[in-house]
């Protein structure tokens, strides 16, 4: 690999093990990336803070596989359940019932729905707290060990918060939340419902979350410029796009540092369940000692061991119910099991 290599490079394509995970498209961060930064520009706001919110779009969901296991045990299907939070405007209390029980109920076998729906609803403030703490903790964590500043682990660690005073998990209010924060929930549910129904979606979305979810000023300006800002992010290529987003001086990576950044993504996915703690390192140990065993090159020894420690990325668009069950899958089950390759490689050939 060359040196030299941009960070945000191989971040546009990692991120999207946090997609797959949240039952998003692959590229959705990275479009939320790209639309973020054209509205920061678009606002004002300094170059720091237009480097945070790129990295905090690519990274915000990449913590999603923190509280898969207990998630596991209340749903048979946990990416079923983000699909429909993300769709779900829960501080308007209609949009429960208008979306995200509508959306529980369309996966899944009959009793499976009851259960997941009944959970749901529930245990919805423990499940939402418990996500939102843990998915805050890992990506901010992430951001560390990928070298990233404390503007960026801040806007992580405050993810989930709502301008109201009613998110999760510090329940923070108003400008008490990062700028890039902000910035990076607008852009979100900008590009999400861009992607679901176009720009008067788009629109919509944003301004009904206004003064809930969301910044009102950073929501009236993503709507009147919306058509602009839409129009550059869809007629980029993100993958480029991204990266040309961010601030000098850029974020770069030596050959050097990119085994640390992989074992820090397979430690990431580890978190599915917890019988997988340490599996991608111990896969990786072996993997290299079974290459320097055969006298590998010493190029080939390390492409084995990197191939390791990601080898699982596609880990996380398989449900944990799934991965944690006792007894036999079914056959669509197991379906689901055997594109786990499938889906990793949808990431890596992204980087």
């Amino acid at each position: 690999m060359a040196a030299g290599l941009r960070l945000a490079e191989l971040l546009v394509g990692l991120s999207t093990t946090g997609d797959i995970g949240m039952g998003l498209p692959p590229g959705e961060a990275a479009r939320s990336a790209v639309l973020g930064t054209s509205l920061a520009r678009a606002v004002g706001a300094p170059d720091a803070d237009v480097s945070d919110v790129l990295y905090a779009a690519l990274l915000q969901h990449i913590g999603c596989t923190a509280y898969s296991h207990e998630a596991a045990l209340l749903f048979p299907d946990e990416v079923v359940v983000k699909r429909a939070g993300l769709r779900t405007n829960f501080a308007r209390p209609v949009d429960v019932f208008r979306t995200y029980v509508p959306w529980l109920l369309s996966a899944g076998r009959p009793a499976e729905r009851v259960r997941t729906v009944v959970n749901a609803l529930a245990r919805s403030r423990s499940v939402i707290d418990g996500y939102s703490r843990s998915n805050c903790e890992v990506a901010s964590a992430t951001s560390r060990r990928l070298g990233l500043g404390d503007g960026v682990q801040r806007a992580l660690l405050d993810i989930f918060e709502w301008w109201n005073g009613r998110g999760a998990p510090k329940g923070l209010r108003g400008e008490q939340i990062p700028l890039a924060t902000r910035i990076t929930h607008v852009a979100t549910y900008g590009a999400l419902f861009h992607r679901l129904g176009g720009l008067e979606a788009a629109v919509d979305a944003v301004r009904t979350r206004a003064g809930g979810y969301l910044d009102p000023g950073l929501a009236a300006a993503f709507c009147a410029r919306a058509p602009d800002l839409i129009g550059e992010m869809e007629s980029a290529d993100v993958a480029i796009a991204g990266p040309a987003a961010e601030p000098a001086p850029v974020a770069i990576v030596n050959d050097d540092d990119v085994d640390g950044i992989l074992r820090t993504f397979g430690e990431v996915v580890d978190l599915k369940a917890p019988f997988l703690y340490g599996h991608s390192g111990e896969v990786t140990e072996l993997a290299r000692a079974a290459a320097g065993g055969i006298r590998m090159s010493d190029a080939d020894v390390a492409a084995v061991a990197r191939a390791a420690l990601v080898h699982d990325l596609g880990r996380t668009a398989i449900p944990g119910g799934i991965w944690e069950r006792e007894g036999p899958l079914r056959s669509d089950e197991w379906d689901r099991v055997r594109l786990h390759p499938y889906h990793t490689e949808r990431i890596l050939v992204r980087v």
